[in-house]
């Protein structure tokens, strides 16, 4: 399990998702699949490192909008 950064530095699903222009549900299936990686908070909820999101963005990686 990975550490809590500031708050700052990790993005919610719903925020993660729209940016990546997918579905929270696909978004959490990517991060157990390891596509993407999450922090796990206590009580099992996810965020997603900001920088993570800005690479895959940046990458050009296919999404699943994209992929149609």
């Amino acid at each position: 399990m990975h550490t809590v950064q500031a708050d700052h530095d990790l993005l919610m699903p719903g925020e993660t998702a729209r940016r990546l222009r997918t579905t929270p549900s696909t978004l959490a299936r990517w991060a157990r699949t390891g596509r993407i990686r999450s922090v796990e908070l206590p009580g099992g909820r996810r965020r997603y490192r900001r920088g993570d999101v800005e690479a895959i963005l940046a990458s050009g990686q296919p999404t699943p909008t994209d992929a149609a």
